[in-house]
């Protein structure tokens, strides 16, 4: 935000993809008002009036209009692949990758990073680490993983830790140590999603670890790579090539509402500052310009190729299992193989709260329409703090292609996700955590 006093112009610009929140609202006297949080303009803006400021454009008092400043460019063709130079996008893919991490380590301040086990962290982690080591610093590196017992995220995230020698934070949690914090996590976060909702409480709590208990401030993590890279299981059903990497730019241009919401709020509440490497402009217009035929799931494999990228680029960066482990999104990751999952906890608890009367009579006032009990419980919270503004969100995140399935978890998809082959490559590795929490 810029203001000249000199002309009485105000002058705000948002970042390409949201990673930052602003909102803006007025007051009664027809005044701008700009925050990052909707709880803060709730004091001073009318409620009808407060919105999101759109990530990537420019609004000036003058004329109280929005620019887009950030256009970048996608192809939207295909390429026979024998005539495409994939050895030099994929060593460009990997270059840019390591550039972008390389950018971000910039910090007066303790630096950690969040570590799924799946490919994203991990890779993230294991440039940090490159870069410690090819730069001779002994620099510690933390890294921080949480999940339920027994689940594959903090299973992986280990095999992880230990191939790349950070000291690792393996936090354990049961699911009322979840179930306990929903409501401050709502009203942290400040939507209702339910995919949103059940990602942000594992990672409020990660973050809260992380504050209590070390004193790192810069937290790096792998968002954003699923919508740049297609690494949803959904786009293996996409009809076409051009219709997954069109839907691939939805994600990215709805990621303030969802993801990146999620991370910045969850972080930001405990005093922590996240990085995404995956969201530099420079990777992700490389990413964009690759034919759509490339970029796709191939072989039936999600982000083909930004996992063969690394392959090839950091041959021994990371275990083979972690490159090609498949996809798990991360309120499934932080589930146990073994016993209920975490989603399956928060439906139990809101068939338990919510009646089926109740559930028929409140859910047909509401838009959109909640479809499962635990989408009216998160409701019912958000409308507790901010019932009365217009509607963060028009729409639940929900995958594409998969039929008429009503929630968004990757694990009710079987012909997707494959947990019996998740659990095989568990049971055939020597399973020692670090610290437990």
């Amino acid at each position: 935000m810029l203001h000249d006093g000199a002309k009485g112009e105000t002058t705000v610009a948002r970042d390409p993809i949201g990673v930052r929140p602003i909102h803006m609202g007025q007051d009664i006297h027809g005044n701008w008002a700009f925050a990052s949080e909707v709880k803060t303009l709730q004091e001073v803006a009318k409620p009808d009036s407060i919105t999101a400021f759109r990530p990537g454009t420019i609004w000036t008092s003058k004329d109280e209009k929005f620019t887009k400043w950030y256009k970048p460019t996608h192809n939207w063709t295909e390429t026979p692949i024998e005539k495409f130079d994939e050895a030099s996008a994929l060593k460009r893919t990997g270059e840019l990758l390591e550039a972008s991490v390389r950018k971000r380590m910039m910090s007066d301040r303790p630096i950690g990073t969040f570590l799924s086990g799946g490919l994203d962290s991990s890779v993230v982690a294991a440039l940090i680490k490159k870069q410690h080591v090819e730069g001779g610093m002994n620099t510690n590196l933390n890294t921080f993983s949480i999940g339920l017992r027994d689940s594959p995220d903090l299973f992986y995230a280990n095999m992880v830790a230990k191939h790349i020698k950070s000291t690792h934070h393996h936090v354990e949690v049961h699911k009322d140590d979840c179930l306990n914090i929903l409501e401050d996590v709502i009203y942290t976060i400040e939507t209702f999603d339910t995919t949103t909702i059940r990602a942000s409480t594992p990672m409020y709590l990660l973050s809260k670890y992380i504050r209590e208990n070390t004193k790192d401030v810069v937290i790096y993590s792998g968002e954003g790579s699923d919508e740049i890279t297609q690494g949803y299981l959904y786009f293996k059903n996409a009809p076409t090539p051009l219709e997954g990497a069109q839907d691939a730019w939805r994600l990215v241009e709805q990621l303030y509402e969802y993801d990146v919401l999620r991370f910045d709020r969850t972080t930001a509440a405990h005093g922590l500052e996240v990085r995404e490497p995956f969201l530099d402009k420079s990777f992700m217009q490389h990413y964009w310009n690759l034919p759509t035929n490339i970029k796709c799931p191939r072989n039936g494999i999600e982000k083909f190729h930004l996992r063969k990228a690394i392959d090839v680029t950091f041959p021994g960066l990371l275990p083979k299992e972690i490159v090609w482990r498949q996809k798990e999104a991360f309120s499934d990751g932080v589930s146990s193989l073994k016993e209920k999952s975490w989603i399956d906890e928060i439906k139990d608890y809101a068939n338990a709260t919510i009646s089926d009367k109740e559930f028929e009579e409140e859910s047909r006032l509401l838009t959109p329409t909640p479809l499962m009990k635990d989408q009216l419980l998160f409701r019912r919270i958000f409308n507790k703090y901010y019932g009365n503004i217009p509607l963060r969100i028009d729409k639940y995140w929900v995958p594409q292609w998969v039929g008429d399935n009503k929630d968004s978890s990757a694990r009710h998809y079987k012909n997707l996700h494959n947990t019996e082959q998740e659990a095989k490559i568990m049971e055939e590795h020597t399973r020692v955590f670090t610290t437990r929490v």
